[in-house]
């Protein structure tokens, strides 16, 4: 302690006196004497009210200005970089908005794909020009906001000219205020020319072409969707007509990315291609194909490495598309994103079906969906030629035809699993249902069910074999409770939630819904002013819920496994299970406050139904506060070995309503709560794990009753398997007919009893056999009074 204190001293010393130094160099080299240093702007003795002040305060005022001068000409340079730049832009984007106007008054509700695809490409030229939009807009509000920090200046200026020392100091005053007003001036012209950079006119135009082409939309998906439109049979008769206008004004009508882009997108695909490619034909037959053959065991195992070759080549092509997409243009980016979901959906479907059968009968499958994998490419292409109504109902009615025929004539066929003979037979009945929807008149909600029906197969045929596989490394490697836990509560919810996700990301991107179906999720939907929540809140408290399954499942078996051999493991486990009951508590909360629910309400709620609720859980709510007092109060944790009702059992678990007890013939038993309380038991292991049991042994009388005693000590002294404290103990407990009987009373570890009596016994019989000590038993002796004639064979015999 005297040498911390004596180091904080010598501290202190240095630093007073590296001040005082640096203060007398200062003076020594020229500079200010103490008395103007104080007096220097930020001083604590700083006034205008003192002459011998005004010249610091003048010259901080200068600089100030200065330093704003330099601010702004930062500002003006690069305004003046890009200013040629944005003004070309801005007129792109108001031809653009001008021609996208027009497109969107002549596009009919029919066309659905036309009529979005129109409406997302406003929406994208509105986040392009924002882009811009805020850049200028951060250099207007940063000369704007220059400008009123100087504000300072001219109060300070004003104040002086109204004091007596100002004669004084005239001329340099006016000096410094024609300054700041040619600085003032100069930040004006700027902050106009900014103003006018920001083309009020064209945020206007485009606010309001937004609004337009978000009513046009929904108006466009609620009364197509909704609503039955022409119906086959009325466009039957003219489809040459319909197809040939279609042929000759699609190029007219559709807009291309230009060469550049085009090669821009080939570029950033291959950029993306090429590095996945080499990393599967290195990396998989190196490292992912024998991890994979390590984790599970399927069919043919052994020789299916070609066939995951070409999965993961398309797989690999998926991803490219799939992340090439954010480079293109956001409108046509849907039509690369169908093509991805395809191609991934086939690649994932080929593996699902390696994992589940033989090659031979995996040739025959495909076969089986080959035309579900056509009907699925050719809905893409058609989508992302974006048809007009009319001729994508005359095509598509003839392709779901197709595609219905064919299946039924493979189906026919037979041979195929059970599994896929139900998929099977349920996807040919979406192809027929598909067909009577368009034929109908209800196109897109059968074409948007061709676009995501084989995706949605692909996907459950992949989540399910996922699934199998994750079972069966969870039940082949049940020592591996880390991995297990892991597996269980993160990897198999994810797979399921992310089928649901690609589905719906799917029909988003097909319809150009992704900004709709954000604000719709988060949308509050109002429950009889009983609580607010959007689709938003449902999905985190989902989330929120697998998070938490899993951090309990890996809290509870780290914490086991640190206290696995502690000799509290069962106050460990109703801590542990007290613990939990805490987080579902304070999890509960959470979603009340997710849910927004009033409080008021509730209570009115609870008031009202208490004596309901109070009747109808009241043997619930006895057996929950009877197990929080069993878990608080110690009396039975999971581990504890009990007698209960002449039942000999170890506990499981203490939940909130019950008790459940194993007894050692392997049997269960769930108790409430309530009658554990309340009944009589007798708890083993509520000291520690040891148990004191009794051996009764009669002996013969004339046995050397101290070499009986010595003997039975040495039977208990021979197993290791009894306690050496506290030591056995040997008594003369009674004395029988034809034995006296001995005890020999040792402490054992609870639940080794039975094995530990059958070998003392064994080794008691022993010792006995060698030191030649009888074990008693009953004899009868019988009396015959007269003469008996026995017999024996054929013999006559007379007794004496």
């Amino acid at each position: 302690m005297r040498m911390v204190l004596l180091f904080v001293f010598l501290f202190f010393a240095a630093c007073s006196g590296l001040a005082a130094g640096q203060e007398n160099a200062a003076v020594g080299n020229g500079g200010p004497p103490a008395e103007e240093k104080a007096a220097q702007p930020g001083g604590d003795s700083f006034s205008l009210e003192r002459i011998e002040d005004w010249n610091f305060i003048l010259s901080r005022l200068d600089s100030q200005i200065t330093r704003a001068e330099q601010v702004l000409d930062g500002y003006q340079g690069s305004f003046r970089n890009i200013e040629g730049e944005y003004r070309k832009f801005y007129d792109s984007i108001a031809l653009q908005a001008d021609e996208l106007r027009f497109l969107l008054s002549i596009s009919t509700p029919q066309d659905v794909f036309e009529t979005t695809l129109r409406c997302q490409q406003i929406d994208d030229l509105n986040l392009i020009f924002r882009k811009r939009y805020r850049v200028i807009r951060m250099y207007r509000d940063g000369s704007a906001q220059l400008t009123a920090r100087t504000e300072s200046i001219r109060s300070e200026l004003d104040r002086m000219k109204r004091l007596p020392q100002y004669s004084r100091y005239s001329g340099r005053i006016e000096q410094v205020a024609a300054k700041y007003q040619a600085f003032r001036d100069r930040a004006g012209r700027i902050t106009r020319q900014l103003d006018e950079l920001l083309a009020p006119e064209l945020d206007r135009m485009l606010e309001t072409l937004v609004r337009e082409a978000a009513r046009v939309r929904t108006e466009t998906i609620d009364n197509v969707f909704f609503s039955r439109q022409a119906a086959y049979w009325q466009l039957f008769p003219s489809q040459k007509q319909i197809l040939a206008y279609w042929y000759y004004t699609a190029v007219d009508e559709k807009q291309f990315s230009g060469g550049d882009e085009w090669a821009g997108d080939l570029i950033c695909f291959m950029l993306i291609f090429i590095p996945l490619l080499l990393l599967f034909v290195y990396g998989g037959p190196r490292w992912f194909y024998p991890w994979l053959l390590r984790q599970t065991r399927f069919p043919d195992m052994y020789r299916k490495s070609n066939l995951f070759f070409f999965s993961g080549l398309l797989m690999v092509l998926a991803l490219a598309l799939y992340f090439v997409q954010f480079r293109t243009e956001l409108s046509y980016s849907a039509q690369v994103y169908q093509f991805s979901q395809t191609i991934g959906a086939l690649a994932m479907l080929c593996i699902a079906l390696a994992f589940r059968m033989e090659r031979g009968m995996m040739r025959r499958t495909i076969l089986l969906y080959l035309p579900f994998i056509l009907q699925n490419f050719l809905a893409s292409t058609l989508f992302a030629l974006v048809m007009p109504y009319q001729p994508l109902m005359l095509i598509a009615v003839p392709l779901n035809l197709l595609t219905a025929v064919w299946a039924l004539f493979m189906l026919r066929r037979g041979g195929y699993a059970a599994f896929d003979c139900v998929l099977g037979w349920l996807a040919l009945g979406v192809a027929v249902l598909e067909t009577l929807l368009i034929t109908l008149g209800f196109l897109y909600i059968g074409f948007t069910m061709m676009l995501t029906g084989f995706v949605v197969l692909g996907l459950f045929q992949a989540a399910i074999a996922a699934s199998r596989m994750i079972l069966t490394r969870i039940a082949e490697h049940a020592e591996s409770r880390m991995s297990n836990i892991i597996l269980r509560h993160l990897a198999f919810p994810l797979v399921w939630f992310g089928v649901c996700g690609i589905v719906i990301g799917n029909i988003s991107s097909t319809y150009h819904l992704r900004s709709w179906l954000n604000h719709w999720a988060r949308m509050q939907i109002n429950v009889y002013n009983f609580l607010s929540f959007s689709v938003t809140d449902l999905l985190t408290i989902s989330i929120v819920l697998l998070v938490l399954l899993f951090l309990l499942a890996m809290a509870k078996y780290l914490i086991f496994q640190r206290f696995e051999n502690s000799s509290d493991l069962g106050m460990v486990s109703s801590f542990v299970t007290l613990g939990s009951y805490i987080v579902w508590a304070l999890f509960g909360v959470f979603v009340l406050l997710i849910l927004e629910v009033k409080y008021s309400s509730l209570l009115v709620i609870l008031g009202g139904f208490s004596v309901g609720f109070g009747f109808a859980l009241k043997e619930v709510l006895e057996n929950f506060i009877s197990g929080i007092i069993l878990l608080v109060g110690q009396q039975v944790r999971p581990g504890d070995e009990i007698e209960f009702d002449g039942l000999y059992a170890k506990v499981k678990a203490v939940s909130f309503r019950a008790t459940v007890i194993e007894t050692f013939d392997g049997s269960v038993i769930t108790l409430p709560n309530t009658n554990v309380l309340s009944k009589d038991f007798r708890n083993w292991t509520r000291r520690g794990s040891r148990m004191r049991r009794d051996l009764h042994v009669g002996v013969a009388y004339g046995s050397d009753l101290k070499l009986v005693r010595q003997t039975l000590l040495d039977a208990a002294a021979a197993l290791p398997s009894i306690y050496r404290q506290p030591p056995p103990e040997v008594y003369c407990s009674e004395f029988q007919e034809s034995a006296i009987d001995f005890t020999l009373r040792v402490w054992v570890r609870t639940g080794a009893q039975v094995i530990v009596l059958s070998t003392l016994r064994e080794k008691v019989a022993e010792l006995f056999d060698e030191r030649g000590i009888s074990i008693p038993f009953n004899q009868l002796d019988l009396h015959v009074e007269g003469p008996v004639r026995l017999e024996h064979a054929g013999a006559e015999v007379k007794a004496p």
